[in-house]
């Protein structure tokens, strides 16, 4: 049967069923948009979790001291990478492995940088989105980037007295910055998302408990764009304990549902409860 929806006199839509025959059957007014019958992400949000990880490009963590890193000649060179892309290549001393408890382990990145080459391709509407859990290993007065791209215009800073409460989380976006708070002597689960659409480059994140967006700014995506994890070339290295680190890219601009954020960051931190 073929539904079909006519306008009568009052302007109530009546629902007619056309049978093979091509007979209309009445059966009474449109009744309101119902819910959808089955939501994934509140019904089984693992299997959706399971589902989204998938197409990562980027997840890297450890479950023992040797488990994440690869060798060549006993030496440590690259932490694996359990996503689609290439490994992190080491560029500068390796990070060590620490055990938090039981079989939760984190890598200790002190003056240590990496290298992803390249996550990201094409010039398209795109989403590329992070995840991560850190917290601080010490004082330090600059600057030191936990992860960015090529042009330094992607990226998340963190500044200021650790373990004091002028501490500050960065968030930069194409030109926009926006500072946040925190205590960086625990453990912090960040959730960013990057929107890049007709020429402009939007941003939205979860950290913590706290959620947000940036003001637009001119798109930043490059055709080939490299990924760095602890800090920059050009910048200090990164002085944090990194729990988990996940990257996505989505061929589309659209923001990734929220529930689904706040559950990958309940996820990977649960990596790193002590």
């Amino acid at each position: 049967m073929l539904g079909v929806f006519i306008e009568n006199s009052e302007g109530n839509y009546l629902n007619d069923v056309m049978n093979r025959f091509g007979d209309n059957l009445s059966v009474g007014p449109r009744g309101k948009r119902g819910k959808s019958a089955f939501d994934l992400i509140q019904w089984v949000p693992h299997a959706a979790l399971r589902m989204f990880r998938e197409s990562e490009k980027v997840n890297i963590y450890c479950t023992s001291a040797t488990d994440g890193i690869i060798f060549e000649d006993k030496k440590p060179v690259a932490l694996k990478n359990r996503g689609l892309g290439p490994n992190a290549v080491s560029m500068h001393a390796f990070p060590k492995i620490t055990r938090i408890h039981h079989d939760k382990y984190c890598m200790e990145f002190n003056n240590s940088l990496f290298k992803v080459d390249p996550v990201l391709s094409g010039s398209g509407p795109s989403t590329v989105i992070y995840a991560i859990t850190f917290k601080g290993l010490g004082h330090s007065e600059v600057p030191r980037y936990l992860f960015s791209n090529e042009k330094l215009t992607r990226g998340i800073s963190v500044s200021g007295h650790v373990w004091s409460e002028d501490t500050y989380l960065t968030i930069h976006s194409a030109g926009q910055v926006k500072e946040i708070g925190f205590d960086s002597s625990e453990w912090n689960g960040l959730f960013i998302q990057y929107k890049c659409e007709m020429g402009v480059t939007s941003c939205k994140y979860i950290f913590n408990d706290q959620s947000g967006t940036l003001p637009d700014g001119p798109e930043d995506k490059d055709e080939f764009d490299i990924l760095y994890i602890g800090g920059h070339p050009l910048t200090d290295y990164a002085y944090h304990a990194i729990g988990s680190f996940e990257m996505y890219h989505m061929n589309r601009a659209e923001y990734l549902d929220e529930r689904l954020g706040k559950f990958i960051v309940s996820d990977i931190l649960e990596r790193v409860d002590e």
